[in-house]
Order: C-alpha cells, then structure tokens, then sequence
C-alpha cells in the first residue's frame, strides 16, 4: 500500500516535470516496480504449482496406502489358506495311508479267510471220499451178507474189505475180525453149520446196517456243515471285499482332493510371494514418494519466506525511493 500511494504521487507529480528529461531515481524507481511485479507473480506462480503439486502428493499417498493396506489384507488371507490348504493336505494324507493299511489288512483277511476255506475244502472232499468208499463198501457187504446166499467166501471177501476202511471203529473190527477167523476155519475144516452161520452173519449184518446208517448221517451233516461254511466264507469274503472297494474308492476321492489342494496352495503361494513383492514395492515408493513430497514443501516453505521477506525489501526501497524523487519533484516545482 505505501508502495502503491508513492508510485501514485510520483505520476501526479511527473506530469510537471518535462518527460523526455529521466532522473536516476525515476530509473531506480522503474526498476524497483518491475522487481516488485516479477517477484509477486511468481510467488503466486510459485503458490499455484505448489498446490496442485500438493494435491497430487495427497492423492498418490492415499492411493498407495489403500494398495498398500489391500496388499497387506490379501497377504493375511492368502497366509490363512495357504495354511488351511497345508492342514487338509496333511489330513488327508494321514487318512489316505490309514486306508491304505486298511486295504492292505483287508485283502490279507480275505487271502487268510480263502486259505481257511481251501484247508476245510481239502478236509471236506477226504472225509467225503472216506464216508463215500465206506458207505459203499458196507453197503455191498450188507447187501451180500442179507441174501444169505451159499456163496460164503463172498461174503467173507466182502467183510475182509471193510478191514482197510480207516472210519470204522476198532470194536467193529474187532468183530469182524472174529467172524473172519470163522470163515478161514470154515473154509479149512468144511462149511459149518448153516444156523451157526446164520445167528453170527445176522450179528455182523446188524453191527455193519448201524455203521451204514452212522455213515450215512455224518456224510449228510458234513455236506450240510460244507454248505453252511461256504456260505460263511462267501459272506465274509463278500464284506471284506466290499471294504477294500470302498477303502480304494475313498482313497480316490481323497486323492483328487489333495491334489486340488495342493494346486490351491502352490497357486496362493505364488500369488503371496507377488503380492509381498507388490507390497514391498508399493511401501518403497510411498516412503520415497512421501520423502520427497516433504522435502518439496520444506523448500515451498523456505522459499515463499524468502520471496515474501523480498517483496517487504522491495517495497520498504520503492518506499524511500519514492519518498525521494516526491522530494525532489517538489523542489524543482
């Protein structure tokens, strides 16, 4: 303002003095204008840059901080799946190898269970040979000795074959030894008497019709018995068969899940090594960014005290010089 109110004096006053004559102080004066005009434009110029430098600086350090801050959120939740997908990795094996030593324990009981069931067979189809060789060779020997034919040495033949038969008691041998030692004497010394003959034979046909009925009853358990254990056997292979189809189609399912697994955690784990890579980058960029917005301020700040202390320099000279040539125009009127 007392810039202003000097400069108005001066061309008031000017206007008396002859214009083409310039003083030194019209010249100092001129200069100090100029000087004054050029340093407030450019604080101003100075103050419109700085703040749209400033508002780019405001919006940039928010965008990166919420990068920043989103880089941050996304790091935890890929961390807490990658873990969650090790966690059903490992799971999941542990139950794969269970099965596994399921399935294998199965399958043996099922080789142990058809062992058992050969054993038995085999032991089956010896009985049922013996009870079939004993039920036959009894049956002649009763069939031969019940016509009561003349044909003694027949019957005899037929007695001494039931000897060999590992199935008939030793009391019944017994007996029949005895009622061969009659044959071999009767055969020697001449046929006996034809109602001795008859009461032992009658005796012997009895003991051997029992064995035949005992024969035939343990022959008809033991098919039942082998029927029953077949059956015991198909039923218990059956499930343990069941188990292990399971156990394999479980294992499958299992596997493809790990699998699935295994490529979400290899997946996250590269999408976490870009994102902390991402964010590394981001942090170093906003602290630069950040640094260098504060070191442009700090030298706005400096620098608009330094411009405005020169405009005060400027217009305190303009003042004097003012002051001087009013002076001097008032002399010379």
């Amino acid at each position: 303002m007392q810039f202003q109110t000097c400069f108005l004096l001066f061309v008031s006053f000017a206007g008396v003095v002859d214009a083409s004559e310039v003083t030194p102080i019209q010249k100092v004066v001129t200069l100090l204008t100029g000087m004054a005009a050029k340093g407030a434009k450019e604080r101003s110029e100075e103050q419109d840059t700085f703040a749209t430098s400033s508002e780019f600086c405001r919006t940039t350090q928010r965008d990166k901080t919420v990068a920043i801050s989103d880089s941050t959120d996304k790091i935890e939740s890929l961390k807490a799946s990658i873990q969650k997908d090790g966690t059903e990795v490992a799971r999941l094996s542990r139950e794969m190898a269970s099965l596994n030593t399921d399935e294998d324990g199965w399958n043996g009981d099922i080789k142990a269970a058809n062992n058992v069931r050969a054993a038995d067979k085999a032991d089956y189809e010896t009985m049922h040979k013996d009870l079939t060789e004993s039920i036959s060779a009894v049956g002649r020997a009763v069939s031969v000795m019940s016509k009561q034919t003349k044909d003694r040495a027949q019957s005899f033949a037929q007695v001494s074959a039931l000897q060999s038969l590992a199935l008939v008691p030793l009391e019944a041998k017994k007996t029949l030894d005895a009622f061969l030692e009659q044959g071999e004497d009767a055969l020697e010394t001449g046929a006996p008497k034809a109602n001795a003959y008859e009461f032992q034979s009658g005796g012997v046909v009895d003991m051997l019709e029992n064995l035949l009925s005992k024969f035939s009853k343990e022959l008809n358990d033991l098919q039942k018995k082998e029927v029953q254990a077949v059956q015991a056997n198909s039923m218990v292979v059956q499930d343990l068969t069941q188990q292990v189809k399971q156990a394999v189609r479980e294992q499958k399912d299992k596997s493809v899940t790990k699998t699935k697994k295994l490529a979400s955690k290899a997946e996250n784990t590269g999408d976490l090594q870009a994102t902390t890579e991402l964010l590394n980058v981001d942090s170093k960029f906003l602290a630069d960014f950040t640094a260098s917005c504060d070191a442009k301020a700090a030298e706005y700040k400096v620098n608009q005290k330094i411009r405005a202390e020169e405009l005060v320099a400027v217009n305190k000279a303009l003042e004097i010089v003012s002051a001087a040539l009013f002076l001097a125009i008032s002399t010379s009127i």
